[in-house]
């Protein structure tokens, strides 16, 4: 079973929580998933326990393919613990996209408007072979599905493909966690992010995959965000505003609606 929080050797949630709030966090998306079945509901309990300790922390469900009862699984997490969606890792969790175990999963959350998040891209570094066909067919499989694909898929599709994606596919969205601040290493990727963004920042969202994400402290994440969004719009799009509309404003009641 995972530990209690995947956090640096030494630093306690609350340590952690703390460095968020001092790089200006208002609220953020906690993300797991499970790496056996048969571990999810206990996982769900903890999450929603520790949620009720930090306001500001908006909890995810996940399942393991392996998991009996599915659906029944995030009916809990979701329609009764209240979590916002739904984070799962092919890649870790060591499963396809398009295994039919998982058929009810994304059936249920296509029915019910729940967001799924899907890690996707860095292929390489998990010695995988990329996602793209699998991601195809899946959006033509969910049409209605909505989904974040978290790291846009980067580096194994080229950024200039997904106007395509987002004209076709309204229910699609794209996360640039690492990705925006790893494109700066490979020549005209960061401008072609820029681009996309400034045309589609109201489907895009930005992340930090804290506490191991590439960039540390956060607030140097949000640094690098201004260097590449710089038009306001797609800043505070990105930033906040794209994930608040989709996992809902009612999880959020701090802020105000603009």
């Amino acid at each position: 079973m995972m530990r209690d929080f995947q956090a640096p050797s030494g630093e306690t949630a609350e340590e952690l929580v703390d460095h968020l709030r001092a790089s200006g966090v208002d609220y953020f998306f906690n993300l797991f998933y499970p790496l056996q079945p048969g571990e999810s509901r206990t996982i769900h309990q903890w999450h929603a326990q520790l949620a009720s300790s930090y306001p500001e922390l908006v909890p995810f469900a996940s399942v393991h393919p392996g998991d009996a009862d599915k659906t029944g699984i995030l009916q809990e997490a979701l329609d009764e613990l209240g979590m916002a969606g739904v984070k799962i890792h092919p890649y870790i969790q060591q499963f396809d996209l398009l295994d039919p175990r998982m058929t009810p999963v994304y059936s249920y959350l296509e029915q019910k408007g729940y967001p799924l998040l899907v890690h996707t891209g860095f292929a390489r570094f998990y010695g995988s072979e990329p996602m793209n066909s699998a991601v195809d067919e899946f959006l033509r499989r969910y049409p209605g599905l909505k989904v974040v694909l978290v790291h846009m898929l980067w580096p194994d599709r080229d950024i200039d493909g997904w106007p395509d994606y987002l004209d076709n596919y309204p229910g699609l969205y794209l996360d640039v966690t690492n990705t925006m601040v790893l494109v700066r290493k490979v020549p005209n990727e960061e401008n072609k992010l820029r681009n996309l963004a400034a045309r589609y920042s109201h489907r895009m969202l930005l992340g930090s995959d804290f506490p191991l994400g590439v960039a540390y402290p956060v607030a140097r994440i949000y640094e690098r965000a201004r260097e590449v969004f710089t038009d306001q719009t797609s800043l505070e799009n990105l930033c906040w505003r794209t994930a608040v509309n989709l996992a809902g404003w009612h999880r959020f009641p701090r802020l105000v609606r603009a």
